[in-house]
């Protein structure tokens, strides 16, 4: 528990020092997400060296910056290009799990992968279909109206 009351400090002292940058640079980012990230890359160089131990909490942090990164994209694409929101988060959330068990973990969940980006560019290509365009704009809107 102890690891865990340093790690939200961190948070708070890169979010401190970020809304310093953030003031000085008048550059435009989430001070938020910058200071969780900050926090779970310097975890996983000190895991990687072996003096931070706890991959639950650099995992957390990790899940996190993966959602702050697909609302993000979400925001600046194209309408039509949502539909490959699923695939995209999954790609992320596979992307954090390499970083944090290695390339040997690659393995069936990459066949996956590819296997839904594969299906899901046949759905863009053919959405102007009657059928295959329903379902589409239901995938699309699956998130916007609960």
């Amino acid at each position: 528990m102890e690891s865990f009351v340093w790690v939200l400090i961190s948070i708070l002292v890169f979010f401190a020092l970020l809304m310093g940058v953030k003031e000085l640079s008048k550059k435009k980012f989430c001070v938020l997400c910058g200071a969780v990230s900050l926090t779970w890359f310097s975890l996983l160089v000190l895991y990687w060296l072996g003096i931070f131990l706890d991959k639950l909490i650099i995992a957390l942090l990790m899940g996190s910056s993966v959602l702050g990164v697909f609302y993000l994209a979400e925001k600046k694409v194209k309408e039509s290009w949502k539909l490959f929101g699923l695939p995209f988060y999954l790609t992320l959330v596979y992307l954090a799990y390499l970083v944090l068990e290695g390339l040997e973990s690659l393995g069936k969940a990459a066949l996956v992968l590819v296997s839904l980006w594969v299906v899901f560019g046949f759905l863009f290509v053919y959405k102007n279909n009657n059928q295959i365009g329903s379902f589409v704009k239901k995938l699309i809107e699956c998130c916007k109206n609960w």
